[in-house]
């Protein structure tokens, strides 16, 4: 059996849908702008990372192949959603639009020669981009899986996690003191130690928060002064945070898992009602008797 961060954050946001996804196998998959988005962003920022420190030598990318690199896979996936059977089409088309804007922006400022060395300076290795992590956790029979979204070795054996997200506003000060936020990283610094035995001191991890809306403060009287849309949050992560997060973690799969690695269907799976992740839930009808979220168009 495996367990990831989505499963995980699943199961701690409400059980019922974690029973209903993992356990019943009956719930209905949809996708919308956001989920589309973030995917298409993330493999245009993998993909020219992987032409500058692999392909080429540390040139940097031009703006606009990024752009209708953009173009090209939010149609990509936009079409893939249309065409298939599986998954319920949510995506707005009017906020589609808009993302893809918001997403040019977000390339130009990201690969902007002064924000890009911030992130990414020449002298980094890329080690991987999509690294994928397979680790036995306390229970032998039980693995906590992953994918890293860049793995950069910043120096001789020492390394740098950086998880992409996308955001509409950026992450409120709530959002950085979430531990269910914040673990997901942890985990993935101690696992990664733990399957190249490099020391967790020896590993840095951040997030790189990627913003489609951006607004001017409204004391803003400085011309000079621009909002970002990129930036870093670097979550306290030494061995009393991954300590704490592994307990959470050793804890649930205690919960909800048998020794042998199978759920436990014996147990209450209860519905967390009325959470903010109602919204958008394929349960939120059944569950709220509400209407879930946007349509198409």
């Amino acid at each position: 059996m495996k367990i990831s961060y989505s499963k995980l954050s699943t199961l701690l946001g409400c059980e019922y849908k974690f029973k209903r996804a993992y356990i019943d196998k009956d719930l209905e998959y949809s996708s919308n702008e956001h989920s589309l988005f973030g995917t298409a962003m993330h493999e245009v920022i993998q993909e020219a990372l992987e032409d500058y420190y692999v392909n080429t030598n540390r040139n940097m990318p031009k703006i606009s192949q990024l752009h209708s690199s953009l173009y090209k896979k939010m149609s990509e996936k936009y079409n893939s959603i249309e065409n298939s059977v599986d998954v319920i089409n949510e995506v707005n088309e009017q906020a589609y639009s808009d993302f893809f804007s918001d997403g040019k922006e977000i390339l130009t400022e990201l690969f902007s020669k002064k924000k890009f060395n911030m992130y990414f300076k020449p002298e980094y290795k890329l080690i991987k981009n999509e690294l994928y992590l397979n680790e036995q956790t306390h229970n032998p029979n039980i693995n906590f899986n992953g994918y890293i979204d860049i793995v950069l070795e910043t120096s001789p054996n020492h390394f740098l996690i950086i998880d992409i997200k996308t955001s509409y506003m950026g992450w409120n000060d709530k959002k950085r003191k979430d531990k269910g936020t914040v673990n997901q990283i942890l985990y993935y610094k101690r696992f990664l130690a733990q399957r190249y035995g490099i020391p967790e001191g020896n590993i840095d991890a951040i997030y790189l928060i990627l913003k489609k809306k951006v607004f001017t403060p409204k004391n803003n009287d400085n011309p000079f002064i621009k909002p970002t849309r990129i930036t870093k949050f670097q979550p306290a992560s030494g061995k009393i945070k991954i300590k704490e997060a592994m307990t959470v973690l050793n804890e649930t799969i205690d919960k909800y898992f048998n020794e042998d690695g199978s759920y436990k269907t014996d147990i209450e799976y209860s519905k967390n009602l009325n959470s903010s992740e109602c919204t958008y839930c394929a349960l939120n009808e059944e569950c709220n008797g509400k209407k879930k979220g946007k349509t198409n168009g």
